[in-house]
């Protein structure tokens, strides 16, 4: 009986001592992470044709998760008021690993274009061209996508993104 109470109060001595030294490192570095703002993305990713090599063959399950990724950090990044800098480079790799998948291809120009922090750059828009061209080019018969190209190209892009600044690009388009 002696024993087991003294089980018991060292076990209850040990937790709340660890329950003192947690709150003692916790809160220092609860004030430092409010103090901290995230400004920028660490892409993570390797190369596509590496990302390829790195699928181990299962190339549609990586490019399922990649995607995932890519729609959660879109909502999170639209509710914190920033900008996802690496999603073309997601698309990079979605578009090797699964270059039939429908979906990125149907959702690239909405996904680019409809960013919170304002109007995309013009790297950003031509790279959304080269994916919904690579789109049809790998899914011919799908009018969908040829669809969603040419309103990106007709109305979308030359008339809201590049008529200010490249107006040469936006006559062409």
């Amino acid at each position: 009986m002696k024993r087991q109470l003294r089980s018991w109060v060292v076990m209850g001595t040990s937790v709340a001592l660890a329950i003192g030294l947690i709150s003692q490192v916790r809160a220092p570095l609860v004030a430092e992470h409010k103090r901290i703002k995230a400004k920028h993305d660490v892409f993570f990713l390797p190369p596509p044709k590496q990302l390829s090599a790195m699928s181990l063959g299962y190339r549609a399950a990586l490019a399922d998760l990649l995607w995932s990724h890519v729609m959660v950090s879109q909502g999170l990044h639209s509710s914190q008021g920033r900008r996802f800098e690496n999603l073309l480079g997601l698309y990079d790799g979605i578009n090797e690993l699964a270059p039939k998948w429908r979906t990125p291809y149907l959702l690239v120009d909405t996904l680019v274009t409809f960013q919170v922090s304002g109007i995309p750059r013009y790297e950003e828009v031509v790279r959304t061209r080269e994916i919904l061209e690579r789109g049809v080019a790998e899914r011919p018969l799908d009018a969908e996508l040829w669809l969603s190209l040419g309103q990106f190209v007709s109305y979308i892009a030359a008339p809201s993104y590049l008529e200010d600044s490249h107006p040469e690009v936006a006559k062409r388009w």
